[in-house]
């Protein structure tokens, strides 16, 4: 038997969240950022890398999306906040 496994010794928490809602999805992903991590500022990361994309909006800083806003599309709101203590990096995702 096969396993797969990344080389990447972090631990990823995946959490959707079972909310009464029409349609869409809520999620949040969860990560412990080294030092170095935590100095990385992840909105302008977050931002160049779904630049380009059509249907993926990131969010300002300090906002965090609501299913209503994509409701009945296909887009995606993402919104990373790092929590200090500890250090981690939170994603929040809404989608139709």
């Amino acid at each position: 038997m096969i396993f797969l496994s990344a080389k990447f010794p972090q631990h990823i928490r995946f959490v959707p969240h079972l909310v009464p809602m029409i349609r869409g999805m809520f999620s949040t992903i969860h990560l412990t950022l080294s030092k170095e991590g935590a100095a990385i500022d992840w909105q302008s990361v977050f931002a160049s890398v779904y630049q380009d994309e059509p249907f993926i909006d990131v969010l300002p800083n300090g906002w965090l999306p609501d299913t209503r806003s994509v409701r009945a599309s296909n887009r995606l709101k993402k919104s990373p906040f790092v929590r200090i203590m500890p250090r981690n990096v939170d994603s929040a995702c809404g989608t139709g």
